[in-house]
């Protein structure tokens, strides 16, 4: 806000839903809190950080396998 004129709190939420900004989890904090990072999507590439290997589990896989036919799964 200190370095915005005219700031106010939609202008971040306008540039996330046009994907203009892109955010990640880095770190946790004491509670259930945490930090994050903002990065702007057309060179989000050079400041995330690469995903780790992603070995799934059975019970994993299983999951991945069952979602990748897309569509929406609602639970009650």
């Amino acid at each position: 806000a200190s370095r915005v004129a005219d700031y106010k709190p939609a202008m971040l939420d306008e540039l996330m839903a046009a994907g203009e900004l892109l955010w990640s989890g880095a770190g946790s904090l004491p509670g259930n809190d945490g930090w994050i990072s903002l990065h702007v999507a057309d060179s989000a590439e050079l400041t995330l950080n690469p995903a780790p290997d992603f070995e799934p589990v059975d019970a994993q896989q299983r999951l991945l396998d069952h979602f990748s036919a897309g569509g929406g799964y609602f639970f009650r």
